[in-house]
């Protein structure tokens, strides 16, 4: 009887066996099935993956993070056991195929057909040509020379011809700002700033500054460097972020960058109501850098007469502000006959250049110590973008601001119209005098912060309209030949007029 039941304990231990072994390999195989289906096909687009999963019935449209029509867009699968076919191109795992693209719409996609090996399974995608997420942009376009707008929205670099066509999107995924072109000894390159959030920063009190990193992209629109931190030094803390207002690529690895820094300082002036100790204030830095290395410093606080200058965000007693804003650097270039910096300072209501050499102030162009004695009708106030147009002549985006937009600021006194303008102005830098002045005004209200002016041609201008709280519009770039009074081109925003852009540019490409 014993014998018995041992050989049945054996026999029922085998099965058990057996049934645990099958058990095993079922849910192997389950397993198998999900990676195959959960874990996706992978296909890259202009260098960002796209994930497949062929489990999901419902998602068969998608949007890829980067598309362009002015270059082959480059299509690489990533996976194995599966079976591609790209708009009736069959993929081959790692080997790039370049794919051209006519246009870029909202209303237009390109199929793909994913089959796999494995499950047996097989599903078709859409790929949408044109993010849904960027603004609804509509663009008129009225005789303007060729070329190519630069702009973004939101999380969006935008590149828009005179047709008004995209030629370019990227979705950068956090905010950007200033997307640009520049062409160094045939070298191209683009450029933008992306926002950040590094930790442990003390608080702004509400001064709207946006820390971002540097993204330097090659002609085809491949990263190849980032600038995330300005160089620490004995003001400069540790790992101390860029800020977003301007930055210059002077070559390859090689750039100018910006910075606002709170700094607490004991320099101001005795005729300036300061507290009897330290003052907080946000020191205004510029940094040229390359190679990763430190070239050129420049910091507002060691120019203790800019601390009068300022007519918003000035209480340097702290009662009210906790940390000054005293000159908001807006724009900063490099002057191309002398190599000295042009810097722009919002609420100096002031042009400011400085000596490459020595660091020293060389003139101040409006605001209160103005040397070129502009009259009231020729002063500007919250002024954005100072660029030369030629040796002698510089053009700015004068916002015409008429109220004070910082809390606890001097009261305004200025004779601002609240109507932005291009302003044009021809300097003897030797001897302070205007030798021509000129207005370009479209009688638009609105564009009160931000925004940009270029000079397209004799008396025609791209404006870039920035942003504005108390008079918002719909246009967010208009390129206008003043001359004859004719919109060459405009891009306007139809569902929001609260949209805002810091900047357009354009180039001819």
């Amino acid at each position: 009887m014993k014998n018995k039941l041992k050989h049945f304990f054996k026999i029922g231990l085998g099965i058990l066996a057996v049934v645990f072994l099958i058990g095993c390999r079922s849910e192997e195989r389950s397993v198998d099935t999900i990676k195959q289906q959960d874990v996706g096909v992978v296909l890259s687009i202009n260098g960002e993956e796209v994930e497949f999963f062929l489990s999901d019935d419902e998602n068969s449209s998608f949007f890829s993070k980067v598309l362009h029509t002015d270059r082959p867009n480059e299509i690489l699968l990533k996976s194995d056991g599966v079976e591609v076919n790209f708009d009736g191109i069959p993929l081959v795992r790692d080997q790039v195929v370049q794919y051209e693209l006519e246009e870029l719409r909202k209303d237009t996609s390109i199929p793909i057909i994913i089959k796999s090996n494995v499950v047996k399974k097989e599903k078709q995608y859409y790929m949408i040509t044109l993010d849904h997420s960027i603004a609804d942009f509509e663009f008129y376009s009225n005789g303007a020379e060729d070329g190519y707008y630069y702009l973004t929205s939101g999380n969006y670099l935008v590149k828009v011809d005179t047709k008004g066509n995209y030629v370019y999107y990227k979705n950068c995924g956090v905010d950007v700002h200033d997307f640009k072109r520049t062409e160094v000894e045939g070298e191209v390159y683009y450029s933008y700033v992306a926002g950040t959030k590094p930790e442990n920063l003390p608080n702004y009190n509400s001064v709207n500054y946006k820390f971002v990193t540097l993204h330097v992209m090659d002609s085809n629109y491949k990263e190849i460097d980032t600038v995330k931190y300005l160089i620490p030094g004995d003001d400069i803390p540790e790992k101390w972020p860029l800020e977003m207002h301007d930055h210059i690529i002077v070559e390859k690895n090689h750039y100018f960058v910006v910075g606002m820094v709170p700094t607490y300082v004991d320099n101001i002036p005795d005729d300036v109501k300061h507290s009897s100790y330290q003052t907080r204030v946000l020191a205004a830095v510029i940094q040229e850098i390359k190679d990763g290395q430190l070239v050129w410093e420049w910091n507002s606080i060691d120019h203790p007469e800019l601390y009068a200058m300022s007519h918003e965000s000035c209480d340097y007693t702290n009662e009210t502000i906790q940390w000054n804003d005293y000159c908001h650097l807006n724009s900063i270039e490099v002057d191309p006959k002398d190599g000295n910096i042009l810097c722009l300072f919002r609420n100096l209501d002031s042009i400011v250049k400085l000596d490459y050499k020595t660091g020293d102030i060389l003139w101040c162009l409006g605001g209160k110590a103005d040397d070129f004695g502009l009259s009231k009708e020729q002063e500007f106030s919250g002024q954005h973008f100072a660029r030369y147009v030629d040796d002698n002549t510089i053009t700015i985006w004068d916002n015409a601001i008429n109220y004070i937009s910082y809390p606890h600021s001097e009261p305004y006194q200025g004779s601002a119209t609240g109507y932005p303008r291009t302003v044009k102005i021809s300097l003897n830098e030797n001897t302070k005098e205007i030798l021509s002045y000129e207005e370009y005004n479209m009688g638009r209200l609105g564009g009160e912060f931000m925004g940009s002016t270029q000079l397209m041609g004799e008396d025609t201008y791209l404006i870039g309209w920035g942003g504005s709280v108390q008079n918002p519009n719909f246009a967010v770039f208009t390129e206008m030949d003043f001359a004859n009074n004719n919109i060459l081109f405009e891009g306007v925003v139809t569902a929001n007029n609260t949209f805002s852009n810091y900047r357009v540019y354009k180039y001819k490409d």
